[in-house]
């Protein structure tokens, strides 16, 4: 079985404030819980096949970056 995304501590934080804003000040606590398991689940299928995104002039040359919806999900591949 393929090892899942591993999330910075910032990247953690900012789906954290993300989610809490939908869940709470947008009062949408089932959008929440479906956005974040899009999230996680597109960053998994990311890790799991090794795919080469897209890179972003305000990121790191070893920085990319995949749209989910109108979401940008940024990665660094790293060996394992």
């Amino acid at each position: 079985m393929a090892s899942p995304a591993v999330w910075t501590p910032q990247a953690q934080i900012d789906l954290e404030e993300i989610l809490y804003y939908i869940r709470v000040e947008a009062g949408c606590p089932l959008t929440a819980r479906r956005i974040g398991e899009e999230l996680v689940g597109a960053a998994d299928q990311v890790a799991a096949s090794g795919f080469s995104g897209s890179h972003h002039p305000a990121t790191p040359s070893d920085w990319q970056y995949m749209r989910h919806k109108r979401w940008l999900l940024f990665f660094k591949q790293t060996a394992r």
